[in-house]
C-alpha cells in the first residue's frame, strides 16, 4: 500500500473518531442508524420544515436562492448562529427531515441514507413532505463505498436509485450516491463510474455528491478532485457536482487558509453547485467554537 493511500485510510480512522466526537443526539435518535454517527433520525419526527412558518410548494428543481455554502449538521439549533447568511442557503442532516426548525433562509436538503428498511420505509412520505414545505433537492446514500457506511455494491446503489429517487425527478433535483475521496477500484469516483455503469442510462441524475477529507495544505489535491468528479459527471450527461462534506485537517491556521484559498475559487466555479464544511458543531475545526459561538472558521464561511 503506498504512503499515500496509508495516509488516507488514517484520515478515515479520524473522521470515524470525529464522527463520534461531534454527534451528540446519536443516544436518543435512531439506532438503526449507528453505522453512520451523523445521522440524526429521531423516531417521532413529522414534517422536515425548514420553520414554523415555511410556505408549501410545487415549485420543481432548480439552484439555491442564495450562496453556495450549506451547512451539515446534527443539532439544529446550532444553524441559526448562521441565519441571513447571504452566502448559507441549505442544510442537511444526512437524515429525511430536519430534527428540528432551520433558519427561514435555509432549505433543508433531505437524504435517503441507505438501502435499509429503517430508511426505505419512510423515504416516500418524508421527501415528499420537505418537497412540499420547499425542499428542491434530494440527497441518495451516504459513503455506499464504505463498509462502515451505506455499504452498498454500485449494482445496488443502482437499483435503489431507480426505486426510490426516480420517482421525484419531475420534483426536485436528484443527487447520485454520495462517494468519497477514496482510492481504489471500489472507492470514490471509481465507485461512481461503477455506479454510472450500473445504472446503464436508467438513473434520473442530475447531479453527483462527493465528500473531501485530507491536509489543509493541499489545496491543490482538492481542486484536482473536484476537476476530476466534474470531468466523470460530463461524461455521464450529469450537469453540477456537490460537495457535501469538506474538510482540510491541521491546525486552525492552516484551516483558515485553506478556506481561504478554496471559498473563492467554489464560488466561482460554475460546475459546483453546493458545498458545506464539516461541520456545523461545536469543537475544534469547526463552524461553532466549543464555547457554542461562531468560530474564527465560521466566521469566514458565513461572511464569504
Amino acid at each position: 500500500m503506498s504512503v499515500l493511500n496509508c495516509l488516507r485510510y488514517l484520515m478515515g480512522f479520524l473522521l470515524i473518531v470525529l464522527r463520534h466526537q461531534t454527534s451528540s443526539l446519536a443516544s436518543s435518535t435512531n439506532l438503526n442508524f449507528q453505522k453512520d454517527t451523523c445521522v440524526s433520525v429521531s423516531q417521532g419526527a413529522e414534517n422536515p420544515s425548514r420553520s414554523s412558518d415555511a410556505i408549501p410548494t410545487q415549485e420543481k428543481k432548480g439552484g439555491l436562492t442564495g450562496g453556495k455554502r450549506g451547512l451539515a449538521y446534527n443539532e439544529a439549533s446550532l444553524t441559526y448562529l448562521f441565519a441571513n447568511q447571504s452566502t448559507v442557503s441549505w442544510g442537511y442532516n444526512w437524515a429525511q427531515f430536519a430534527n428540528g426548525s432551520l433558519p427561514s433562509n435555509l432549505e433543508f436538503i433531505p437524504t435517503l441514507w441507505g438501502l435499509g428498511e429503517d430508511a426505505t420505509s419512510s423515504w416516500f412520505t418524508q421527501a415528499s413532505s420537505a418537497i412540499s414545505y420547499g425542499s428542491k433537492h434530494l440527497f441518495s446514500f451516504n459513503e455506499p463505498d464504505i463498509a462502515t457506511q451505506a455499504n452498498l455494491a454500485a449494482s445496488e446503489a443502482a437499483d435503489g436509485f431507480i426505486q426510490y429517487m426516480n420517482p421525484f425527478h419531475d420534483q426536485a433535483e436528484l443527487a447520485a450516491p454520495s462517494v468519497t475521496n477514496g482510492l481504489g477500484d471500489s472507492l470514490g469516483l471509481e465507485w461512481l463510474s461503477s455506479f454510472f455503469d450500473a445504472c446503464a442510462g436508467r438513473c434520473l441524475v442530475d447531479t453527483i455528491n462527493i465528500h473531501w477529507y485530507g491536509s489543509a495544505v493541499d489545496t491543490s489535491g482538492f481542486q484536482a478532485f473536484v476537476s476530476n468528479a466534474s470531468a466523470l459527471a460530463t461524461e455521464n450527461g450529469v450537469g453540477t457536482l456537490w460537495i457535501t462534506e469538506l474538510r482540510g485537517f491541521g491546525g486552525i491556521d492552516l484551516q483558515l487558509q485553506f478556506l481561504e484559498t478554496v471559498l473563492p475559487w467554489l464560488d466561482s466555479n460554475d460546475d459546483v453547485s453546493g458545498y458545506a464544511w464539516f461541520m456545523c458543531a461545536a469543537g475544534d475545526g469547526n463552524l461553532v467554537s466549543s464555547s457554542g459561538v461562531v468560530s474564527a472558521l465560521g466566521q469566514l464561511y458565513g461572511d464569504g
